[in-house]
């Protein structure tokens, strides 16, 4: 290396000689921050032709293309996973159950983990809904799909020559159909997710059944029959019984079982965790009180629309102040200024009354 004395005594016209050492070490990226403005005819050539405005309209139509793959996703994760049977699922719920797992129980216990994704992951990348080359897949599969939609149809031919547009969109939905333990997966959330909860909520309803709550059950399954079609709850409750819960559809009857619903003309309709709380209520003795039951998550593109949902990417600033002040708008109107029951002024003006012991978590 040459030190900065060895420079400083160099002189003449080779002066230049002694920083070649320093020339090129490091790479430089600079961005262009500055607008390319047209000159001269360009910008009306540009106008004339409105390549601008066709620019505008494809970015449109690019979001509404994305949401129409993520129907078709939808159709495809419910249509590869109503019929599958799962096996090894009293395995692992014996795995499960035991409190102190040993390391070679711990092992088994994530073998059979893996393997239930891996069942999951071949029920859907084996139908036929499920496509792997892009091009094929814009240009003919989703048109397919759209057959008797229009409108969808057409905004999706726009792209018949641009595909690449949704290269890592694609890819980033190809992650949902990994068979390895990764929170965005379909199967991750599944396997890793909703059968715990699954299991838990079956010992809770062997409880239930023990006890006075054997006529709720009944009352329930007679209001739930027409709703989501089940002859007997306890269908739901055995572990074959996940099998049921694998597509939104399942999740959401499944979910209907144990939170409270309307029918038409607002009629309350009790879910297994109301009784329970009812139950909670009445009983003194605090080991003696029954847990709660847990719903479970939605499945994977389900949770749009929902409290848990992840919002589109913002690609503008006016984009994010929008969302910001739409979403204002409605608390406000939702909440603060609705006159039904949700409204918070008449809650909160009458907390100092409120008897703390007789408030219960839902």
């Amino acid at each position: 290396m040459i030190t900065s004395q060895k420079c400083i005594n160099v002189k003449g016209e080779n002066n230049m000689v002694a920083y070649e050492g320093f020339h090129n070490l490091y790479s430089q990226s600079k961005t262009l921050r500055n607008e390319l403005i047209p000159v001269g005819r360009t910008l009306e050539y540009i106008q004339q032709r409105g390549i601008l405005d066709e620019d505008i309209h494809r970015a449109e139509s690019y979001k509404k293309v994305k949401k129409i793959i993520d129907k078709y996703h939808k159709v495809l994760i419910d249509k590869a996973l109503e019929d599958v049977c799962l096996d090894n699922l009293d395995m692992y719920m014996d795995l499960y159950c035991r409190s102190n797992r040993d390391a070679k129980q711990e092992k088994e216990f994530e073998k059979i983990q893996d393997n239930l994704r891996k069942q999951i992951v071949k029920a859907l990348t084996g139908h036929p809904l499920y496509k792997n080359k892009l091009k094929e897949f814009i240009k003919e599969d989703l048109q397919a799909f759209l057959k008797d939609q229009k409108e969808d149809l057409d905004v999706v031919k726009e792209f018949e020559e641009y595909t690449t547009y949704f290269t890592g969109f694609c890819d980033n939905r190809k992650n949902m159909y990994s068979d390895e333990a990764k929170s965005t997966a379909i199967a991750y959330r599944l396997i890793h997710q909703n059968l715990p909860k699954f299991i838990d909520n079956l010992r809770v309803f062997r409880e239930i059944k023990s006890n006075a709550l054997v006529d709720n059950i009944k009352l329930l399954e007679s209001k739930l029959k027409d709703k989501i079609g089940i002859e007997e709850i306890d269908e739901f409750f055995e572990i074959g019984g996940f099998n049921k819960v694998l597509t939104q559809r399942g999740i959401d009857a499944y979910n209907t079982i144990l939170g409270a619903y309307s029918e038409d003309g607002g009629i309350k309709v009790k879910g297994l965790n109301e009784y329970i709380n009812e139950y909670n209520q009445h009983e003194k003795i605090k080991k003696n009180k029954l847990p709660k039951m847990k719903p479970l998550f939605k499945q994977i593109l389900s949770d749009r629309g929902t409290a848990s949902f992840v919002i589109e990417k913002f690609d503008t600033d006016k984009e994010v102040c929008d969302a910001i002040k739409a979403y204002g708008e409605f608390m406000i109107e939702s909440i603060v200024e609705n006159e039904d029951q949700t409204n918070l002024q008449p809650l909160l003006e009458q907390i100092a009354t409120y008897q703390i012991e007789g408030i219960y978590k839902q």
